[in-house]
């Protein structure tokens, strides 16, 4: 499972570890055990354009999967809303 996260500064970033650091680092792994069949990699998408990077990584490496992190900090906001509202001192 791999998680790109904030490190990365652009979506280029993103595609460009992935595809040139992640997916060689596996395959590198796989020739030195002598293992041919691809185990998956998951690609949790926060912070990352999943759909961009899965787009340049597939034809490099098929069994690719992603997953979307759903926390706090991500479904948090400094600006509430709703019921909420009145929770919170203006």
């Amino acid at each position: 499972m791999v998680c790109l996260g904030e490190a990365m500064n652009t979506e280029e970033d993103d595609v460009k570890w992935f595809t040139e650091t992640i997916i060689p680092g596996v395959k590198d792994g796989l020739t030195l055990l002598g293992k041919t069949d691809e185990p998956p990699i998951i690609l949790r998408s926060h912070d990352t354009n999943a759909q961009l990077v899965m787009k340049s990584a597939l034809p490099l490496y098929k069994n690719l999967y992603t997953e979307t992190k759903y926390t706090g900090e991500s479904l948090t906001t400094y600006e509430p809303r709703g019921p909420g509202r009145k929770h919170t001192k203006s």
